[in-house]
């Protein structure tokens, strides 16, 4: 399959899916897909194994996108829990996003939808509920930065494949190296890893 688009929406209770995605990303890669094999195969003395038994059914890959304003917030907002948006008056008193690690140990879960089509009958959208973000991750090189996110899921089915005019991608442009600033304790440390270890 070619994979057409990737869109995700917040879910309001764990496991039960939108219907509609907030946002649709442009991204690289994407390998979120149904286990290859959930079956586990029954020991026999037989060259081939005769019987098998349902095995542990979780849908996971990554994606890998070019980041941009737009979408940071969700990816960072999914992988740590706490969120709150204070709303500012003017340009000298911006909207303030603050994200950090939230003290539970549940994390927000949210649902993916992904575009696969391989040219006929069999095009669809698989529908990923439950989705959580096991693993996300940062790179600023010297060349676009990059959003790397591994996502393991509680349940897939399929839906129908969206039009091109119904997957509306943000203007949003990705960030490159030299508009990243990187502090610690409001100190500016571009370049200088070691001062934060």
């Amino acid at each position: 399959f070619i994979m057409r688009y990737f869109g995700f929406a917040k879910e309001d209770t764990f496991g039960t899916a939108k219907t509609t995605p907030t946002m649709f990303l442009d991204v690289g890669t994407c390998n979120l897909d149904a286990p290859s094999d959930p079956y586990m195969e029954i020991p026999t003395i037989e060259e081939t194994p005769r019987r098998a038994k349902k095995g542990f059914y979780s849908p996971s890959g990554d994606i890998e996108y070019a980041m941009d304003l737009n979408s940071i917030g969700h990816f960072l907002y999914f992988n740590m829990g706490g969120y709150e948006f204070t709303e500012g008056s003017d340009d000298d008193d911006p909207n303030t996003h603050e994200i950090w690690v939230n003290s539970g140990r549940v994390l927000p879960s949210f649902t993916s939808f992904v575009g696969k089509d391989n040219g006929n009958a069999n095009d669809f959208e698989h529908i990923f509920a439950g989705c959580i973000l096991n693993k996300l991750s940062l790179e600023i090189s010297d060349g676009l930065a990059t959003v790397k996110g591994s996502i393991v899921a509680q349940k897939d089915s399929k839906g129908t494949l969206r039009t091109d005019s119904q997957v509306t991608i943000a203007e949003a442009y990705p960030l490159a190296f030299y508009e990243v600033t990187t502090k610690n304790n409001n100190v500016d440390v571009k370049g200088q890893i070691s001062e934060i270890l």
